[in-house]
């Protein structure tokens, strides 16, 4: 347990030497449930310089494992050490030792271990009765020993006290619980029997278990009751109710606060607590007093006592049993209306009844209130058995009643639902609104009805009228200024003809009907008389006007109240006298009001006066104004600002205006024109290089089209007129001239390659001008056996254009070969190829069976030279081609496989077509027919040994575009190549 601690030195300065001192602990002292004194002995080196920090170590763990400090004093001289360790837990091993530290080293005493003091219940003083009285009773008490944890409950457990049993606890009896935060130990129990002895101790609980005082026997005050008796017979049982006798005895001093009876079917000791059960009595005096106790249920055992109340509580007397009798009831249903007038009414029901039921009387009870009762108007009925009957009368009419049957046995009184009920009454008719027809000059008729009769006879009916004033709306039978007419019939229709009257006259008319409550009046309706005039002609209208002929229509906007006998349209050529049908007439059909006539074989060129007329028995009418009507002298259409814009190689758009229609409709539009500055084309045929006729809207003046059929020449001058064609004839404009723009085939620049391998390559190309016109193809064309005549016999194929740029990828080319390639493009004036350029494709790599020791050669596949175009026409191509190696097997079958769609065809290919051919000497050759025109077909030669089918690249061949093909005749020199 010594040791020595140096430390280096710093220069020449030495630090002091430590040597660890002599460690003694001691056994624990004074140990408690939560506390302990630690002691130990410290015997210091004489040699050490070093001070030390004496402590003490503890922990639960014997290991020493999470330990605490506990500061250690000096005490009984320098060597001896103690210090005391609190908090600890009840019934815990702890172990401890005495350590010396200097800086960083530390040197621990033996370990020593100690148990504390076990915990347990809490230890209560005696229980105290402090005060009490008949249910309540005030405790105290104390905690004399927590039991080494804080309690968690605390208060008092009792029970009634009965010789022999245990003292109460908290599980099994009853207890009075102190708050926690209370400082006191004292509670109050309550709800207490009177004069009963309780056995009471305290108690109080913490986590070890609870712990109680000893008990104490206390008995509670005695209670002073009112005390009673009920007497054991009962007089009136029904089956609903009883009559009970009781007698209170004794007050007990006190005055009573009320008595009576209660009662219960499942209690035997019933009590005041629900109160429909309970029966108060009147009166507070003590001796004998009575009750019925009514709304039992029939037929049912029920437990009653009397009671009396005072201020120190409820007395009950001894309980009774009783059984209700069977409830002699009546049910009364059916109740019915059976006559019903202004004041009376005769009103039935059925009753019946319980088997006991004696009835003791039944009727009808009536009045004005929703529920009547035999408190209100009972009339009793004489009828025998279960019918109810009874005749009310003197009642009010037109007045709401309520009824109800009842029939009164022993039990009471038992009712019907109620029936309300209204007495019948009358009142003053009620007629409809007359509907007027047949509405002449003089006359009219009126029809309505009395809807009702109000309940009594109609003594009168009819209509009465009056001429319309201001004063006066509202015709009556007592109306002198106006007349009425009665309607005798017995019905209840009212059918008047007014006659006499004025015409072109606005009346007012009401129907009537009259009972003995008075007379009662519709609402009033109005009519006019006719009256009839001449009829009026307005809105006169000139159109479809021509030399000689024009329709003209006009409306009658009144026929003047009489029917149209004629109308038309009258005129003639003098101004002075205005037109009438005495003149020229055409009389029209059209329907209605609407008048059109169509004037015929007018002159043209001249004036008219003219008015549309109606006629009707008053006379003829006139349109108040006379039209002038001027018949067309008609001319050719006159045509101007004639522009030419958008003018392009092949074609430019043209506007113009029509000045004048001619006075006719214009039938065609358009646009001539011929080669050449300052011409005057015309629509005639033989004088124009080109015609277009408009499209353009035919309502609008303006008119434009595109000239480009047939197409312009570029740079060529033209001239063009506008023109417009009547029935008169065909107008011109003024004619302009313009030059169209230029336009020739594209250019192309140089042709570069990439991506180089034995089999394939990459070309590009730029096309350096368009030519002035859009490209429509381009692609390049290519040949390893030749460069002269490229452009025809080459193998053809488009390549994808983006901007000016041209690319093509092709990957069936010969391995080791050189190729010589031409860029080409096309837009509507034909195709141009660019210089000739050449590249050489790159020798294979040597494969599995090359550089092998020599074997039997047993043959290959053919190998196929080139295809070569050597005729090329619009629906024809003329080929060529032939084996190079027939792979030392002979060749069994030869020929050309071609497509418009598979670039690389094959015999049964999809898309493909075969042309067998027979070998000559290796060569091959083939006509292909029925192709279309301007196409490019994939081709390429093949043929056959047993080894297999050998192909040639496949060959791009385009067909010509305008070319025919030769007549028989035909000798043509050999084409050129381009």
């Amino acid at each position: 347990m010594c040791f020595l601690i140096s430390f280096p030195s710093c220069e020449e300065e030495t630090e002091p030497l430590a040597y660890a001192p002599t460690l003694a602990i001691e056994q624990a002292t004074e140990t408690t449930r939560s506390s302990a004194t630690l002691a130990g002995n410290v015997v210091r080196n004489p040699n050490s310089q070093a001070k030390f920090e004496i402590g003490f170590l503890i922990s639960t763990s014997q290991s020493m494992a999470d330990t605490q400090t506990v500061t250690a004093q000096a005490s009984g001289g320098n060597e001896h050490y103690a210090g005391q360790v609190k908090g600890l837990t009840p019934g815990t091993d702890y172990y401890f030792c005495l350590y010396a530290k200097s800086g960083r080293s530390l040197v621990k005493s033996e370990v020593q271990r100690f148990r504390t003091v076990e915990a347990t219940a809490p230890v209560l003083s005696e229980t105290l009765m402090e005060s009490k009285d008949e249910q309540s009773a005030i405790f105290r008490s104390g905690i004399v020993d927590d039991g080494g944890y804080a309690v968690s409950a605390k208060g008092f457990a009792y029970k009634v006290y009965v010789e022999g049993e245990s003292s109460p606890t908290i599980n099994n009896d009853l207890t009075v619980r102190i708050p926690e935060e209370s400082e006191t130990f004292t509670a109050t129990a309550t709800e207490l029997q009177p004069n009963t002895a309780y056995m009471v101790r305290a108690f109080a609980t913490n986590q070890t278990g609870t712990g109680y005082g000893e008990a104490i026997i206390i008995t509670t005050e005695k209670q002073r009751i009112p005390l009673l008796t009920l007497e054991q017979t009962v007089s009136q049982l029904t089956g609903n109710s009883a009559e009970l006798t009781a007698n209170l005895t004794d007050d007990q001093g006190f005055e009573i606060k009320q008595r009576g009876f209660c009662w219960s079917t499942e209690s035997r000791q019933p009590t005041i607590d629900l109160e429909e059960n309970t029966l108060v009595v009147a009166g507070t005096q003590t001796g004998t007093f009575s009750g019925t106790i009514s709304n039992l249920s029939p037929k049912t055992r029920y437990y009653v006592r009397a009671f009396a109340e005072n201020e120190k509580g409820v007395g009950y007397s001894a309980p009774i049993e009783l059984t209700t009798d069977e409830l002699q009831m009546a049910s009364l249903t059916r109740l019915a209306v059976v006559d019903l007038t202004t004041s009376s009414v005769t009103i039935t029901a059925q009753m019946e009844t319980s088997a006991n039921a004696v009835i003791i009387e039944k009727g009808i009870c009536w009045g004005s209130k929703p529920e009547p009762t035999i408190l209100d108007n009972p009339i009793v009925s004489k009828e025998t058995g279960n019918l109810i009957k009874a005749v009310i009368s003197n009642l009010s009419e037109s007045t709401t009643y309520y009824a109800a049957a009842y029939a009164t046995t022993r039990d009471g009184t038992f009712y019907s639902a109620p029936l309300q009920f209204n007495t019948a009454g009358t009142s003053k008719p009620v007629v409809s609104s007359p509907v007027i027809g047949d509405i002449s000059e003089t006359g009219a008729k009126a029809t309505a009805s009395v809807t009702d009769n109000g309940g009594s006879k109609i003594t009168e009916k009819g209509i009465c009228w009056v001429i319309s004033t201001a004063s006066n709306r509202e015709p009556a039978k007592e109306n002198t200024e106006g007349k009425y007419l009665a309607d005798e019939s017995a019905e209840n229709s009212i059918s008047i003809q007014m006659d006499k009257l004025t015409k072109g006259t606005r009346y007012f008319v009401r129907s009537y009907a009259i009972n003995k409550n008075g007379v009662t009046y519709s609402a009033t309706k109005e009519f006019t008389t006719h009256e009839t005039f001449a009829p009026a002609v307005s809105g006169v209208k000139l159109s479809e006007i021509s030399e000689t002929a024009a329709t003209v229509t006009a409306t009658i906007t009144s026929d003047g109240g009489a029917t149209v006998e004629e109308k038309g349209v009258c005129y003639h050529t003098d101004k002075a006298t205005p037109p009438t049908i005495d003149h020229l007439k055409v009389i029209s059909t059209a329907q209605g009001n609407n008048i059109s006539s169509r004037l015929t074989n007018l002159s043209k060129g001249t004036l008219y006066y003219v008015r549309a007329y109606a006629k009707n028995k008053n006379g003829v009418a006139y349109s108040q104004t006379v039209s002038e009507l001027k018949t067309s002298t008609l001319v050719a259409p006159s045509v101007s600002s004639l522009t030419v814009t958008d003018i392009k190689d092949d074609n430019a758009r043209a506007r113009a205006m029509i000045s004048s229609d001619g006075g006719a409709t214009i039938t065609e539009r358009g646009f001539v024109w011929s080669m050449g500055e300052n011409g005057s084309p015309t629509i005639d045929k033989g004088s124009y290089t080109g015609k277009v006729v408009s499209t353009t809207a035919g309502t609008s003046l303006s008119f434009e089209a595109v000239m480009q059929q047939p197409a312009m020449q570029h740079s060529t001058s033209y001239s063009v007129r506008a023109y417009a064609t009547n029935s008169a004839g065909t107008g011109y404009s003024s004619s302009i001239s313009f030059v169209t723009g230029s336009s020739s085939v594209p250019t192309n620049g140089e042709v570069t390659f990439s991506n180089i391998t034995g089999k394939g390559v990459i070309m590009k190309a730029r096309i350096s001008s368009n030519g002035g016109a859009s490209i429509t193809k381009a692609g390049f064309v290519w040949t390893r056996t030749q460069s002269w005549g490229l452009e025809e016999n080459g193998t053809h194929a488009n390549g994808t254009i983006s901007g000016n740029d041209i690319t093509l990828s092709v990957d069936t080319l010969v391995h080791n070969s050189t190729y010589y390639v031409m860029a080409w493009s096309e837009n509507k004036n034909g195709r141009s190829y660019s210089n000739l350029f050449s590249f050489q494709t790159d020798k294979m790599p040597p494969g599995e069976d090359d550089n092998q020791p020599p074997i039997q050669v047993t043959g290959k596949i053919p190998t196929m030279n080139e295809v070569t175009c050597t005729g090329r026409y619009k629906n024809r191509l003329e080929i060529t081609s032939s084996v190079a190696d027939n792979g030392q097997q002979p060749v069994t079958a030869s020929g050309f496989v071609w497509s418009a769609t598979n670039s690389e065809p094959t015999q049964g290919g999809e898309g493909c077509t075969d042309v067998p051919v027979t070998l000559d000497k290796d060569a091959l050759k083939a006509v292909i027919t029925g192709l279309a025109i301007n196409t490019t077909y994939y081709i390429r030669s093949y043929a056959v040994n047993k080894k297999g089918t050998g192909y040639s690249n496949t060959a791009y061949i385009t067909t010509e575009a305008e070319k025919d093909e030769p007549g028989e005749d035909d000798n043509n020199p050999p084409v050129p190549p381009r």
